[in-house]
């Protein structure tokens, strides 16, 4: 696997063409997937999650037979940021996805693209409004159950986010997996696209998960870019919120960072756990240096297209996200 250091997160000089619909279906469907992409990969220290007992994700069919409504409303203890962190950026998710006019806008654009797939695949829709419909509420379902599960972790008073914990929210392997065990398999595609072949409907699914994962970041950054990280009264009380913005794309980072100092391994004090971890790169430094160009670089493309200003983006602008997000995560 290659690891995002190795290519440049995206080359800023040269312009993307955002009208080119031919370009962005060579990049999703000819592309071979990989268990993380591009400049969101996971460091090799991080890449393996396990998920046991000892993760304070738990499962929500096990944890809700103890939850009452009282203990729902526990508050989170003013130093834990990553936990406030994710738990706002759920809740304005879930925002984002109830306006209908953005959802419209995206869903169209998706669809412009997916409809390559299907001639190239040789299957057929048969249920517009169903087929029409899906990406969407697929990522609701995502986000939803994040919610149950922030919620439930809040109930039991355990809100010290793990690097498993982190992972199971922001890593794209871990989305990948997530995606098929919610929609079991994509079974209830076949209740709107007819398949000519297996072969067409394997490609079909494996290149329709891409879109669902595109989908998913495009929304995450709507809410970081133009919600949280233009929000002064939220960055006094999370100063470290950029950190933890730049974290929720390079998630492997999220071991090797002090949550009590605020600080990532190297810049803390060099001696404690955080600095003197055995899994911290030898090159270390030079990764953390080589994100940080990465997270700026992304923050200033959004500015770039004015997608800063405003949380409800219009479709030009997620014309624009749809290609580049394509073309960062696929190529």
């Amino acid at each position: 696997m290659q690891s995002f250091l190795d290519t440049p997160f995206i080359d800023f000089n040269t312009p993307l063409d955002f009208n080119k619909e031919d370009d962005l279906f060579d990049d999703l469907f000819f592309k071979k997937a990989e268990p993380e992409w591009n400049f969101l990969t996971s460091a090799p220290s991080s890449a393996s999650t396990n998920y046991n007992n000892q993760s304070c994700m738990k499962s929500v069919d096990t944890l809700s037979q103890c939850m009452s409504n009282e203990e729902m409303i526990l508050e989170i203890p003013k130093g834990n940021n990553a936990f406030r962190f994710c738990e706002l950026l759920t809740n304005e998710i879930l925002i984002q996805l109830d306006d209908l006019q953005f959802c419209d806008q995206l869903t169209a654009c998706l669809n412009t693209i997916m409809k390559n797939i299907i001639y190239a695949t040789g299957c057929a829709v048969t249920n517009t409004k169903s087929f029409e419909l899906y990406p969407v509420n697929i990522i609701l379902a995502v986000w939803n159950e994040r919610k149950k599960l922030l919620a439930l972790q809040k109930s039991f008073n355990s809100t010290q986010l793990t690097s498993d914990d982190w992972l199971s929210m922001f890593s794209l392997a871990e989305l990948s997996k997530f995606l098929e065990r919610i929609t079991n398999n994509y079974q209830d595609v076949d209740s709107f696209m007819k398949f000519r072949d297996s072969i067409g409907k394997e490609i079909f699914l494996k290149t329709y998960q891409k879109m669902l994962i595109t989908c998913n970041v495009i929304v995450v950054n709507a809410v970081l870019m133009s919600k949280m990280l233009n929000d002064e009264t939220l960055l006094f009380e999370i100063p470290n919120l950029k950190d933890l913005a730049m974290m929720a794309h390079e998630y492997w980072l999220y071991q090797h960072y002090n949550h009590g100092t605020h600080k990532f391994a190297g810049e803390c004090c060099k001696s404690c756990e955080t600095c003197t971890s055995p899994s911290l790169p030898e090159d270390f430094s030079a990764k953390l240096q080589q994100a940080n160009k990465h997270f700026e670089a992304l923050i200033q493309f959004y500015s770039e297209i004015d997608a800063m200003k405003t949380q409800f983006l219009g479709s030009e602008i997620l014309t624009k996200l749809v290609t580049f997000w394509t073309k960062v995560l696929w190529n």
